[in-house]
């Protein structure tokens, strides 16, 4: 049985038969279904991701109008945006456990008129919105605070091996974790040359620091060990650095009542830093950053 159709047997028992639309016979997997098809670990996780469905079930009984959204996101979790569909579920989990954002004070994918929101600066026709608690009057969008440097890294490497024919090996970057991302994403062609032109196949090049950002380095694990990297972190660097995130769901912000971006924090694909020390100091620090920023209030 592949992942995906082990997904389905849960989904189907929990939502009622032909709730799982996708395709069960892919192998493609990730780290929520992967998990959930383990038969030796993950025993809490599981048990946790199946009482969270039950919960939202049970909404969907109380409200039918979240059925149809909350079975797209069940179903996109064995997708490529399982992440995405993850966090989604999570906090619509959290919100639905209070009464006054429970069921029927809940709206799922709202669309809205552009002219609403900051998106009509950028010449959009509509915006939407995850969920609008209704009660309240806030609109809000949900986000996984992903490791954004992490996955810009994972994907150099994943064309790096490709290109010199090594179909797995681990590659450990050591890079501080509190740095802004935005200097791995403008210089990812210049960081995958850099690999390419500086890592001997043949001599196995057993570590390099690049040139194109001061700081980060790599071990290549040509042989079976341990290898180790190191970084320095403060949360509220780190926090000060990320403010942009905000700016980049800037379209997502209503002209005409409070608006909420929901970051939802998931070890499995966020930010390695966030399983140590430091994560309420960051969150803290964050939640701050949007009020501090130049030009953050709304006309």
């Amino acid at each position: 049985m592949t992942h995906r159709a082990n997904y389905a047997t849960l989904v189907d028992a929990i939502f009622g038969a032909g709730s799982a639309t996708f395709d069960v016979t892919k192998t493609e997997s990730n780290n929520v279904i992967g998990a959930l098809a383990n038969p030796k670990g993950f025993a809490e996780f599981k048990a946790n991701y199946e009482e969270r469905l039950r919960r939202i079930d049970a909404a969907t009984k109380v409200d039918a109008s979240l059925h149809k959204e909350v079975l797209g996101a069940v179903n996109r979790v064995a997708e490529d945006e399982w992440d995405g569909a993850y966090a989604e579920l999570c906090a619509l989990d959290y919100f639905l456990a209070a009464p006054l954002t429970g069921p029927d004070n809940v709206e799922l994918d709202r669309t809205l008129p552009a002219a609403d929101t900051l998106a009509s600066e950028m010449g959009m026709q509509n915006a939407n919105h995850d969920i609008r608690l209704k009660a309240l009057g806030v609109s809000m969008d949900t986000k996984n605070l992903s490791d954004k440097t992490g996955q810009i890294l994972e994907g150099i490497f994943d064309e790096f091996l490709k290109g010199i024919g090594i179909a797995r090996m681990t590659i450990v970057p050591t890079y501080d974790h509190d740095d802004d991302f935005t200097p791995y994403v403008v210089n990812r062609p210049k960081l995958l040359s850099e690999l390419v032109n500086g890592v001997d196949v043949k001599a196995r090049t057993p570590r390099l620091t690049s040139q194109v950002i001061p700081g980060l380095s790599y071990e290549f694990a040509w042989n079976a060990g341990a290898y180790a990297s190191a970084s320095s972190y403060s949360p509220v660097e780190h926090a000060t650095r990320h403010h942009t995130l905000l700016f980049g769901h800037i379209k997502k912000f209503s002209r005409v009542e409070p608006t909420a971006i929901v970051y939802v924090m998931f070890p499995w694909s966020g930010e390695s830093v966030f399983n140590g020390f430091g994560k309420a100091e960051f969150q803290t620090e964050f939640g701050r950053q949007f009020d501090l920023a130049p030009g953050s209030r709304i006309p």
